[in-house]
């Protein structure tokens, strides 16, 4: 019996296209090399490398489309991966699910407007990820319930408008969106484990929704809405007491509306 590929060569006189095998890498060093040299970088198996770490920093001559067809489910960090990328204006990664640090993987590039990162259920650090991408608009990253340190993740993204945060493991928010200028709204899901989160808003002048949990646990919540000029949201149920709070709503629309608006043990 004649089967399909035979039948297709007679008829056509072409077969079925097989796919080409990935070029296996077997290292971190031998993919430095050859992204040094500009080869392509299409269809690389990279199963051998775990630390991705300033893979790309400061490099603006490759081609995100074939970075993004890689197999990233062995990768563990992602550190300054995409550091100072000057000209990356937009990413997608899949199968992100052993990555548990993306400490300021795509800080200071200045073109980027979108970012999705999927599966990444394993994901603890997030210290300065998007620091200073100023143009930052769209992020999806739907997997973050183990996050721990957002710390300056989103400073100065002056475009974001929204983000939602799903993590319950949730330790540090300081300076997490300070100077986002166009945030409208944010959820937090969960701040049972909330230490601080010092200047976490500071500046946010149209951040109008947050729905947070009362942090029960935190220390320090100084500045955390200072100059918030469009919150109008009562905060009458959180207890101050013993947290470090000073200056949290300095600025802010809210604490002309003191009454029924502010902590009740507000200073």
């Amino acid at each position: 019996m004649i089967n399909f590929e035979q039948y297709l060569l007679e008829r056509t006189g072409s077969a079925v296209a097989q796919p080409q095998p990935k070029r296996k890498v077997k290292d971190r060093e031998e993919l430095q090399r050859i992204i040094a040299s500009k080869q392509s970088l299409k269809d690389l198996d990279i199963s051998a490398i775990r630390d991705m770490s300033s893979l790309f920093k400061d490099n603006s001559d490759f081609n995100i489309s074939e970075v993004e067809t890689w197999d990233f489910s062995e990768v563990e960090v992602m550190d300054e991966m995409f550091w100072g990328c000057k000209e990356l204006e937009s990413i997608k990664l899949n199968n992100l699910s052993k990555v548990v640090s993306m400490q300021g993987c795509f800080s200071w590039c200045p073109k980027l407007k979108s970012v999705e990162l999927l599966g990444t259920h394993n994901l603890k650090l997030m210290v300065n990820t998007f620091a200073y991408s100023t143009k930052l608009k769209n992020v999806y990253i739907p997997q973050m319930e183990s996050v721990t340190d957002m710390y300056k993740c989103f400073h100065m993204c002056g475009l974001l408008q929204s983000m939602n945060i799903n993590s319950n493991k949730l330790y540090r928010l300081w300076d997490c969106f300070r100077g986002c200028a166009n945030l409208k709204e944010v959820t937090i899901s969960d701040t049972t484990f909330l230490n601080n989160a010092e200047h976490c808003f500071h500046g946010c002048v149209k951040l109008n929704k947050v729905v947070i949990p009362f942090p029960k646990n935190a220390q320090a919540l100084g500045y955390m809405f200072y100059d918030c000029k469009k919150l109008d949201q009562s905060f009458s149920s959180w207890d101050l007491k013993g947290i470090k709070h000073e200056s949290m709503f300095d600025k802010a629309t809210i604490i002309l509306k003191a009454d029924g608006y502010l902590p009740a043990n507000y200073k």
